[in-house]
């Protein structure tokens, strides 16, 4: 009799812990469902802000941070984007969700200027999704923190698989990374081959080379 009692209350509790979880995701859907209307409807991403802030009050799903971290985004509130961002990383890698914000981190560390952390998530959402981010622009963050190494071998990849954007300009970097190596000869041809084709990059960097009487 005492043991049955046991066990009918130990099934009341888990039932009413289980009803309590349910109630609490209902009202944090509720208030993903009501940040999302505001969105369509053209409202401030301020005030949209506020619900996937009280959503996530009730239950964590990677969507919530998904939206919070996209509205603290576009309200240049970058710190607070990349640590939602983060967290759906840590959540859903390899999900639908866990994609779209891979890339959505490449793009705010780019806007920051934290060129290392925009080349580490363009690179692990390339091994997930190949070709997700430009080899090209791989190989242009690679060349604004100084790597010239890795930015020359990334943009010359580029340009052999068709994975580059402006492909002008690249040949000029291309000559300026190859200068900055000390591969003087395929310099002169990588930026020759840009200026024929009409970067006013390369162009000023064989003038400053003709100045200083390195080339004819």
């Amino acid at each position: 009799m005492r043991q049955a009692l046991v066990i009918v209350l130990t099934s009341f509790i888990a039932c009413s812990c289980t009803g309590r979880k349910q109630q609490l995701i209902d009202k944090a859907d509720a208030y993903y469902n009501k940040g999302i209307d505001l969105i369509l409807s053209g409202i401030p991403d301020s005030i949209p802000l506020f619900y996937f802030d009280s959503a996530l009050m009730y239950h964590e799903r990677p969507e919530y941070y998904a939206m919070r971290g996209a509205s603290a985004h576009t309200q240049g509130e970058y710190d607070r984007a990349v640590s939602d961002y983060e967290k759906v990383v840590e959540m859903d890698s390899l999900g639908k969700t866990g994609l779209l914000v891979l890339k959505e981190l490449v793009i705010v560390n780019t806007e920051i200027g934290n060129y290392p952390r925009a080349i580490y998530y363009a690179q692990k959402l390339n091994r997930i999704k190949p070709f997700s981010i430009l080899l090209s622009d791989i190989g242009i963050y690679y060349y604004k923190v100084g790597d010239y190494r890795n930015a020359f071998l990334t943009i010359g990849e580029a340009l052999k698989s068709n994975q580059a954007s402006q492909p002008v300009e690249l040949f000029g970097l291309m000559g300026d990374c190859a200068l900055k190596l000390g591969f003087k000869d395929q310099a002169i041809t990588y930026l020759h081959v840009a200026d024929s084709l009409g970067s006013t990059y390369a162009r000023c960097i064989l003038d400053s080379l003709k100045i200083v009487n390195q080339i004819k």
